[in-house]
């Protein structure tokens, strides 16, 4: 199951989002752990005082998980044990650009991540036939915790995002409308966040 960790610093909680389609409409307490449910399905869990279990450098969205964080949070959870997530964040190639008529600014683009092509809807400046880049999947959960779905946008089916780093998390005073454009020992299909 797919999940997303978020540290908030000042509260000293981390936040493990597992959907946030649901409204929680159950709670667990165990000390300082706090489970969710939506009926019998676990949709998050609140560790609180998390310093005290695992040194966190920075608040926000945590990616890679590493195998000590994922032992440190597991040594405190009765209810589940979490495994190792894909991030849903993948290196593909773009294969094909094409113009969206009547749009200024924004592409049809053609990508593969090894196994499968999708076409997009991407307005990014640094387009390139040829460029690795990193491609949030449907049913990714992005950074601002929204799971990301397939929306339609002039008329395209966009089933996908590429990214920039602001759209990961890893910089969120950019606004270069530029993505992300990942190294040549990144395999495609790989998760961009790989531990």
């Amino acid at each position: 199951m797919m999940y997303r960790l978020f540290y908030l610093k000042e509260q000293d909680l981390l936040m493990v989002v597992f959907s946030l389609n649901q409204i929680p409409n159950k709670i667990i307490k165990e000390d300082d752990v706090v489970y969710l449910f939506f009926n019998e399905q676990i949709v998050g869990i609140n560790l609180f005082h998390f310093s005290k279990i695992y040194h966190l450098a920075k608040a926000g969205m945590i990616l890679p998980i590493n195998d000590d964080l994922l032992n440190a949070i597991n040594s405190h959870l009765k209810l589940t044990q979490l495994t190792k997530s894909p991030s849903g964040f993948v290196v593909a190639l773009i294969k094909e650009i094409e113009d969206v008529e009547d749009s200024a600014h924004l592409h049809l683009v053609k990508i593969t991540d090894g196994e499968k092509e999708i076409e997009l809807v991407c307005g990014a400046l640094n387009l390139k036939i040829g460029a690795k880049v990193v491609l949030a999947k449907e049913g990714t959960i992005l950074p601002n915790g929204e799971t990301l779905k397939a929306t339609t946008i002039e008329g395209y089916l966009s089933p996908g995002m590429l990214c920039s780093k602001r759209d990961l998390g890893l910089d969120n005073h950019d606004y270069s409308h530029q993505l992300i454009i990942v190294n040549d020992d990144y395999q495609l299909g790989e998760d961009y966040f790989r531990s």
